[in-house]
């Protein structure tokens, strides 16, 4: 992506409509960006990358390059965004599963999220990322920092561990196997 370096922090945000939608807390994120870029020296090395929205552009967000990047319709590509990401921030105020959550954490990359709804299945806090207080911009920036802070070596492992809880938890053949049952049950019950 044109403007991102390899050694760039790079948030991610994501959601259909991009930031228009109430729902999906765009507003909160920008609140929390502008707590985090106080605590952080030069924000040459900070990128933002957004997706879902109707058209691409390039801004600046609290003195940070924010690139967004319209809607998205491969896998392919918007794994190569999660996979370039550092961190993707889904700040919803409602989420019945979080499938930005489970795309990113599947690719490695860690998630900042409200400790609310159906993201807490998903993210688990300060192992494959890090929960914060329900709809608390600051919250959401500590998680930010805390995550900013890590070592490489401890940002790899945060990722590692969101790809392994994915598999474990929501992969075909864990989902396949559930249904599986469900069906067992019931044809039992039924006889």
């Amino acid at each position: 992506i044109e403007g991102i370096e390899p050694e760039d922090f790079v948030i991610t945000f994501g959601a259909i409509a991009g930031g228009a939608s109430g729902i999906k807390g765009f507003d909160l994120l920008i609140e929390a960006v502008g707590i985090f870029s106080e605590f952080i020296g030069s924000l040459q090395k900070i990128k933002i990358i957004t997706f879902g929205g109707k058209q691409k552009k390039s801004d600046t967000m609290f003195g940070i390059k924010s690139i967004e990047l319209g809607h998205i319709s491969y896998e392919n590509e918007l794994a190569r965004i999660y996979s370039l990401s550092s961190v993707t921030i889904v700040p919803s105020r409602a989420e019945s599963f979080g499938q930005v959550a489970a795309e990113s954490l599947s690719c490695e990359t860690p998630v900042i999220a409200f400790n609310y709804s159906g993201l807490t299945d998903i993210v688990k806090h300060k192992d494959n990322g890090y929960l914060a207080e329900p709809f608390k911009p600051h919250s959401l920036a500590e998680g930010m920092l805390w995550f900013y802070s890590l070592s490489d070596e401890e940002k790899v492992q945060v990722g590692k561990s969101g790809r392994e809880h994915v598999l474990e938890v929501f992969s075909e053949e864990v989902i396949g196997g559930q249904l599986i049952s469900i069906y067992k049950e019931l044809a039992y019950k039924n006889n």
